[in-house]
């Protein structure tokens, strides 16, 4: 049997030698043969031992040879770690002694006498194995996880999708992320981000497509939530059930982290896979919430707050200026014409969406009006009346309790400036 030609290294040059010399034929006298990985595969024995975390031998292209997982990739051009050392690299064309087979001829063979070879008498694409050197970085594209592979021998730095690579190097790389994200752990999140000679993805996702910042929401860390953030995090990220960290963050509780999310620009109108929004996950676990038992009291406030907060978020409050007009509604229920305060276009709003001194005003026949400022002050009766000036009418003499509080504060810190 002629040598094995210098493709391969390490243990998978000393399995080459136990291959029937019938696995392949070429023409030239001195050109060597070259096992397909078809063959390779059959003929290699079946280790019962776990490569890379994944138990191999369960199928014959996965039969391993000493500690190498050899895969066949059809022309993808993708290489494949294999165990914690090696990585298999599918080529473009079938390579025999550095030269493709458009350059080398005699590489068809007969279908009937070369069992390896697939049907119209070509043989399969050898593999080419090497070792990884490190993992430098990874991406999330199209929902999946990429990492950029370093080789030990001279193929370029390449991208590869995480299947392609051994789980115990992944796991090498991984650990130290999701071990400081799941114990909220700032200053180690903070050194892996910093890194230099490996980079870091602030939004790399786990099995279930969760992000650190679901965890440092969950787990209620402002400072984390504030340090994933400064660095980039995806805030509208959504994992596999549809859960965004807003989400998460309502579900447990935590009040600053939601106002965290929202001030860093997370959406509150997303919605999960059934179709909830953070809002209505949290007003959904407050009606399920025990409301005389003493103690879910402490729960029932934090949710509270947390409905509150995603309700300023989810809807502008805007002061009305005046009650217009009253109209009732086809339901029977009666609708105000209003005028705001952010001169927005007048509209007809319900009564649970005005506040209830306003309406009682306006059923009372108090009419509502711009103040500049107040002018002077009186006692007529024992009762405080004050000179407003108007921004749309005269000057007009109004008791205490229909000018606004704050103005009357302007108006007593004027008298104090002047008299001091």
């Amino acid at each position: 049997m002629a040598a094995t030609p210098a493709l391969s290294r390490g243990v998978v040059c000393s399995r080459f030698s136990e291959l029937s010399a019938k696995t392949l034929v070429a023409t030239s006298a001195s050109t060597s043969s070259v096992p397909s990985l078809s063959a390779l595969s059959l003929r290699c024995p079946v280790l019962k031992s776990s490569v890379g975390g994944v138990k191999v031998g369960s199928k014959p292209w996965e039969n391993s040879c000493s500690q190498l997982l050899a895969v066949q990739l059809s022309g993808s051009g993708q290489r494949r770690s294999a165990g914690s050392v090696t990585r298999c690299v599918q080529t473009e064309k079938a390579i025999v002694q550095g030269r493709t087979e458009d350059e080398e001829e005699g590489h068809i063979v007969d279908a009937e006498d070369e069992e390896g070879s697939d049907n119209d008498g070509r043989i399969s694409e050898p593999e080419d194995f090497g070792e990884v050197d490190t993992i430098l970085a990874s991406r999330v594209v199209d929902r999946q996880t990429q990492y950029l592979i370093m080789w030990k021998d001279d193929h370029p730095d390449s991208w590869e999708p995480a299947e392609n690579i051994a789980k115990d190097v992944t796991a090498e790389y991984e650990t130290p992320w999701w071990q400081a994200a799941r114990k909220v752990d700032v200053d180690k999140l903070k050194a892996l981000l910093d890194a230099e000679e490996v980079q870091r993805d602030v939004n790399a996702i786990d099995e279930n497509q969760r992000t650190a910042l679901h965890f440092a929401a969950g787990l209620g860390s402002e400072k984390v939530v504030n340090l994933l953030v400064e660095y980039g995090a995806d805030v509208t990220w959504q994992d596999k059930d549809g859960f965004s960290a807003l989400h998460i963050a309502a579900g447990y509780v935590h009040t600053s982290v939601v106002k965290a999310l929202i001030a860093a620009g997370a959406d509150p109108d997303l919605e999960d896979d059934k179709g909830r929004s953070p809002l209505s996950l949290a007003q959904e676990l407050l009606d399920r919430t025990p409301k005389n038992n003493p103690l879910q009291f402490a729960r029932r406030i934090a949710l509270d707050q947390v409905v509150k907060a995603l309700d300023e978020a989810m809807f502008e409050t805007v002061e009305v200026e005046q009650i217009l007009e009253k109209r009732t509604g086809d339901d029977g229920v009666a609708e105000y014409l209003v005028k705001w305060s952010d001169e927005s276009e007048d509209s007809w709003v319900q009564a649970s969406d005005i506040g209830e001194d306003l309406l009682k005003d306006f059923e009372d026949g108090l009419e509502y009006g711009m103040v500049d400022k107040v002018l002077m002050k009186r006692l007529i009766d024992g009762k405080v009346e004050y000179l407003v000036k108007w921004t749309d009418e005269a000057e007009t003499w109004e008791p205490e309790e229909n000018v606004s509080p704050e103005v009357i504060a302007e108006f007593t810190a004027s008298l104090q400036s002047q008299q001091s």
